[in-house]
């Protein structure tokens, strides 16, 4: 058993130099990625064993005793094994530098003290035993924190806090991250209202203040111009030599692309967007109308745009409607939704549909009822739905205002629900397959404001019969003043 305890140490301490060449640093990587695997042992065996040795003081249950060294042993074991995988994951960088410091010397204090409370145990020394047991106990949990911090960041076990409870314990409260909605396409400045929200969304949490892979930050515009450990990731007007574009492009298997494997890749029309502005000389100050959109990008940027602020409708003016509960919005995250407050103070949220290779079935749907009063925007823009799927159960969703659909695999007969969606005021049916069947649903809701048409298979004539019917609805079929003048050589 010594040799175990040495050997662990021994690997602990010359694990640096170890890091030195590339082909060994991809060998490090390679046992790294089994940190989150055993890191969950010591954190099973030393809390049980803490249990025993509270339970055993007791004369009923002091059978218990005889187990807690052979646990407090091996729970060290395995916590210094998980701190030596620990160090190997973290040589692939990408971790605030001061979060993993701590947690990386306060996780193998968990296996040095539970250790030297085994070898006081067995020599009898039980009240120093158990203090060094506490400590690494205490240490435990704080390592774990920090862990959970440089993993998922460090608002992670804040993120659904209610602003209240944020106020008395002191956290701040931070601007919520939202969907891209343009008032206006000609006066939106392009990075601030559309490459910006796109690099936050998709980039900013293995690129930002938390977490900075590559030494690179793309959270901010000093930071872009900075680059990364590998140089300027932005070549203003030259999009072929931005190693942003390049990596953000890349094949979906490669293992420099950009968001990696396992995340949400950019959509096509965001990596056009992200082109068309690093073409663009990578302005940071213009708006799109000074840019002078070309068509194909103009139609996209107008895919963004909301007829009015969220504020207008009556729904964000009830009082009686609760937050929901942190569990469901965290069972909605990992059905492959995300999930954004509409506004601090505010229990309505926004939910966008992200894992568009997944079909969208009944357990989605499930997991979106559990949270039916707070959301008030949903997007489902790209998504295949499942042919089983009880779609209209989305008429559960009573408080919805802003429904997109466009580009999914919605179909006429599907499209009933509709009707049962009382403050409905937008909804995105664009690149779908509905045809004028869908305009007796649309024209039983009263509260609709704005429908999208364009390349649906709805007919002319049908348009033209919706606008009459709700002369005060307004129908975006694509053909815009701005998109017809700046497109005098491209054929619609």
């Amino acid at each position: 058993m010594k040799k175990i305890r040495y050997t662990l140490f021994f690997l602990l301490l010359a694990s640096p130099a170890w890091a030195q060449s590339e082909e060994s640093n991809q060998l490090l990587l390679f046992f790294g990625r089994f940190h989150p695997l055993l890191v969950h042992l010591p954190i099973g065996i030393l809390l049980l064993a803490y249990c025993m040795e509270l339970l055993s003081k007791k004369p009923q249950f002091q059978s218990m005793k005889g187990a807690v060294p052979f646990a407090l042993l091996w729970g060290g074991i395995f916590a210094l094994l998980s701190a030596l995988v620990g160090f190997f994951l973290s040589t692939g960088g990408g971790y605030a530098t001061d979060t993993l410091f701590w947690h990386q010397w306060l996780g193998i204090s968990v296996g040095v003290f539970a250790i030297l409370a085994y070898i006081l145990k067995k020599r009898s020394k039980t009240r120093a035993s158990f203090w060094l047991f506490t400590s690494s106990i205490l240490c435990l949990f704080v390592t774990g924190h920090l862990g959970g911090n440089l993993t998922h960041g460090n608002d992670y076990l804040t993120r659904y806090m209610p602003t209240s409870l944020k106020k008395i314990a002191g956290i701040p409260i931070e601007t919520v991250k939202r969907e891209i909605v343009l008032e206006n396409v000609d006066e939106a400045v392009l990075y601030t209202d559309v490459i910006q929200p796109i690099l936050t969304n998709k980039c900013v949490s293995c690129h930002g203040s938390n977490k900075m892979k590559g030494e690179l930050r793309l959270d901010a515009k000093e930071w872009i111009l900075k680059g990364g450990e590998t140089g300027n990731v932005l070549l203003a007007g030259n999009v072929e030599k931005s190693e942003l574009f390049h990596r953000i492009t890349l094949p979906e298997e490669h293992d420099d692309v950009m968001p990696p494997s396992g995340k949400t890749p950019l959509e096509k029309t965001e990596i056009q967007l992200i082109e068309w502005w690093i073409a663009n000389k990578a302005s940071f100050d213009q708006t799109v109308a000074q840019l002078q959109a070309p068509k194909e990008i103009y139609d996209i940027l107008n895919e963004y745009a909301h007829p009015s602020g969220p504020s207008q409708s009556a729904v964000f003016a009830m009082t009686d409607i609760q937050p929901a509960n942190p569990k469901h919005l965290s069972q909605l995250e990992e059905a492959g939704f995300r999930v954004f407050p509409i506004a601090q103070e505010s229990p309505f949220v926004e939910v966008t549909y992200q894992q568009k290779v997944q079909p969208f079935g009944n357990a989605q749907l499930k997991a979106l009822e559990k949270v039916a009063s707070q959301v008030v925007w949903l997007n489902l823009s790209g998504t295949q739905f499942e042919k089983s799927l009880e779609i209209q159960n989305l008429a559960t969703l009573k408080h919805l205002v802003r429904l997109r659909l466009d580009n999914s695999s919605i179909r006429d007969d599907q499209m009933k629900f509709v009707e049962e969606l009382a403050w409905l005021e937008y909804l995105n049916l664009y690149g779908t397959s509905v045809t004028d069947n869908v305009l007796s649903h649309l024209q039983a809701i009263p509260t609709l404001q704005h429908v999208f048409l364009w390349q649906s298979k709805v007919s002319p004539q049908g348009i033209q019969r919706l606008k009459s019917a709700k002369s005060e609805l307004k129908v975006d079929t694509g053909f815009t003043h701005h998109t017809i003048k700046n497109s005098p050589q491209k054929e619609s």
